[in-house]
């Protein structure tokens, strides 16, 4: 229940933006994204565009400034008395949107909750072994072995009320925003919560919409119906250039365009020659020409030169179509083979790109498009034997992209394994890595297992992605390398 000042101001502005009436000088931001947020439920999802919607509303015990540096957020500080030991101070003063202070039991709690069975991020927390509160402003973290990135992965953990339901579909966090109305799937619509510990935001409530339609989505500045826009389509992107009323920004990310190999049951991925065809049969700047307007650049790893853990010393991995028509033959295709392509919508142009080239070595590909938002939904279902999709490392570091995508699905890892992959070496090596504290050996590990990932060819990488984005004139926002859009970095210019 609310409580105090915050219950009437949270109120009286959502019932304001809910009815459309804001009073003279209220002004609301409307972000658009390809997608709306797939859950109200910060731990039950590890999807880029719910982070960023759920951004508004929750905060974790540290965060990344703009350009991924670890900086304080609900924890000012931290220090290690062992090297498994971890002790976080509370930022005091902080408050939920019900009115209730932060403590180090919801904090405690909110690490638990995150580490359940129910939660996707488990991964980011594999390697706790004990949470608990010291008093009301301490929280200790115990790590099975020394955990030199822990930081980065409790920025992906928000904090949430003890008490949180099982499910939470009506948020209470301690952003700078107070959730008004929406539900999973719809248009989020938050206020500004008057009682934030931080900075308070140049607008009066926000709104986050989603536009799966790339069209639409270039056209909603233009047509008033939003002030940022996320995911510009690539497609569109010349001729947004030449829009007015609005600008365009682009910056390097850490997103890695990738094609998946289905090595299921009965997959001829299961061959690794007709993985490595597939690999051979790419040209990658092409692909970025052709599939991606020219917005990227050529990625022959896992992840691009910003990310800890990117290996130096590769050779690149350069188109080759002879050699993968050879090996076809050796695997018993010498006639080519019929095979399935999902991708989603967003990445259509890619995703018709890369089967026109896997098409010139005999690998005929039939695309399957989805939405999305189903593209994601279906994940796991059985089907298709290859898959177009975009992943990052969030943390900064190449183990926080690997455990998730590549490492066998137990122990809290392989949450996005659909490969079928598990390899007794690959896992032994990131084992290492993750309780290896000197950064240069750490690093060693994290290339000897880009060069495996190389040689076994599980998921092979495309190409870096450029983040594009619309701002309506009269708007001071700037990108951020985690790729996460956030009101609160909004200002109106002049």
């Amino acid at each position: 229940m609310l409580r105090g000042p915050w219950r009437n101001r949270a109120l009286v502005v959502a019932a304001l933006v809910l009815c459309g009436c804001q009073p003279r000088g209220a002004r609301e931001l409307t972000i658009v994204q390809s997608v709306a947020a797939v859950t109200l439920d910060p731990h039950h999802h590890d999807n880029l565009m719910t982070h960023s919607a759920l951004s508004h509303l929750f905060e974790a015990l540290v965060g990344f400034d703009a350009d991924m540096q670890v900086v304080p957020a609900l924890a000012v500080s931290w220090e290690n008395p062992g090297e498994t030991s971890w002790r976080f101070r509370l930022r005091p003063g902080v408050r939920f949107h019900d009115g209730r202070a932060l403590t180090a039991a919801d904090a405690a709690a909110s690490l638990q909750r995150a580490r359940a069975e129910t939660s996707q991020l488990r991964y980011h927390l594999a390697g706790v072994a004990h949470v608990r509160a010291i008093d009301e402003t301490t929280l200790e973290v115990i790590t099975q072995g020394p955990q030199p990135d822990l930081l980065n992965h409790l920025v992906f953990v928000a904090i949430v009320p003890k008490d949180a339901p099982a499910e939470i579909t009506r948020p209470v966090g301690t952003g700078p925003w107070a959730y008004a109305s929406g539900a999973a799937g719809e248009e989020l619509r938050a206020a500004r919560f008057d009682g934030y510990w931080g900075a308070r935001p140049a607008f009066d409530a926000v709104r986050i919409r989603g536009l799966a339609a790339p069209a639409r989505r270039a056209r909603a500045i233009a047509d008033g119906a939003a002030d940022v826009v996320t995911q510009f389509p690539p497609e569109h992107w010349q001729q947004a250039q030449r829009q007015s009323g609005q600008r365009t920004l682009a910056r390097r990310s850490l997103s890695v365009l990738m094609l998946g190999l289905r090595a299921t049951e009965g997959s001829p991925f299961r061959d690794p020659r007709v993985r490595e065809a597939a690999a051979l049969a790419i040209d990658r700047r092409t692909l970025v020409e052709r599939g991606q307007a020219g917005l990227g650049a050529a990625l022959d790893q896992l992840v691009p030169p910003e990310v800890a853990g990117y290996a130096r010393g590769l050779p690149p991995l350069l188109a080759d179509p002879a050699r993968a028509r050879g090996l076809l033959a050796e695997a018993g295709f010498a006639q080519g083979l019929d095979v399935s392509l999902r991708v989603s919508d967003m990445l259509e142009p890619a995703g018709r790109e890369v089967a026109r080239q896997l098409a010139l070595v005999g690998l005929r590909a039939r695309v399957e498009v989805l939405p999305t938002k189903d593209f994601f939904a279906r994940w796991h279902e059985p089907g298709p034997q290859l898959v177009l999709f975009a992943y990052s490392a969030p943390t900064g570091d190449a183990k926080s992209l690997l455990d998730p995508l590549v490492r066998a699905p137990r122990g809290g890892f392989g949450e996005f394994n659909a490969f079928a992959y598990d390899s007794p070496r690959l896992e032994a090596l990131l084992e290492r890595a993750g309780n290896t504290v000197a950064r240069g050996d750490r690093l060693a590990l994290l290339s000897e297992a880009a060069a495996l990932l190389r040689a076994d060819r599980p998921v092979v990488p495309l190409a870096q992605r450029l983040e594009l984005y619309a701002v309506r004139d009269g708007l001071q926002w700037t990108p951020r390398l985690d790729r996460m859009v956030r009101a609160q970095d909004a200002a109106p210019s002049g």
